[in-house]
């Protein structure tokens, strides 16, 4: 259950940052992230979403070293 969880946060974070358009990415209804700000945070989020998969893996198995038998 908690993979499908991973994968949907991950999928999410990286449309969310495919979504920028000329508009802006939308913060509120009246507010947006336009121009350089929309595309930097545009990338942080594809960034964030492409690592997420991995670095849930690195502190699930590190986890599992660390307090393991």
């Amino acid at each position: 259950m908690i993979q499908i969880a991973v994968l949907a946060v991950s999928i999410g974070l990286i449309f969310l940052g495919v979504g920028f358009t000329a508009g802006g990415i939308p913060l509120t209804k009246t507010t947006a992230l336009k121009g350089t700000q929309g595309k930097i945070a545009g990338v942080v989020c594809i960034v964030a979403g492409v690592l997420f998969i991995p670095l849930f893996l690195l502190a699930f198995f590190g986890y599992g070293r660390l307090f393991g038998s």
